[in-house]
This record gives structure tokens, sequence and C-alpha cells, in this order.
């Protein structure tokens, strides 16, 4: 795992703008399903993240799944990433 962009600022204003950065704009997305997966957050968050990744793409199901213990190891609780296929 590597760091590929640091966002700053309280997570309300910061799920959003990681969001936009993974999917605004985009021609290359199998827009069939998405992935928001999480470690331990605030539910608040995880909808929070939904609702954007609906704002920005018309994916037909967007599912939200729990981090595995190697993800929640290295990157401890409040991890939020989107996992999705390219065509």
């Amino acid at each position: 795992m590597g760091v590929g962009k640091k966002f700053r600022g309280n997570l309300t204003k910061v799920i959003p703008q990681y969001i936009a950065s993974r999917l605004e704009g985009r021609d290359d997305l199998q827009l069939n399903r998405i992935f928001v997966t999480h470690s331990p957050m605030d539910d608040e968050l995880v909808q929070l993240a939904v609702n954007e990744v609906k704002r920005l793409q018309p994916f037909a199901e967007v599912l939200v799944t729990d981090a595995g213990a190697t993800i929640c190891t290295h990157c401890g609780a409040g991890t939020l990433g989107v996992l999705f296929f390219k065509k």
C-alpha cells in the first residue's frame, strides 16, 4: 500500500473530496456495481460516502462492506475506500 493523495480536514469534508477524486468525470467505469468498504466508522459517514457515489455516477448497485483484517490492521479505524471495475 502507498499513499496516492492526502486529504486534510474533518471527514465530513474529506469523504466527498476523496470520492470525487476517484469517480468524477470518468467514462471508463463499469456502472453495474461499486463497493463502499470501510473499517469501523460512524454510520453517518458511511451514508455520506454512499450518497456522494450515487450523486457522481449512476451505479446500478452500491454495496457497503466491512474491510478485512489486513486493511483494518494496516490502516486502522475510520478507513474508507471505493472499489470498482474499469471497462
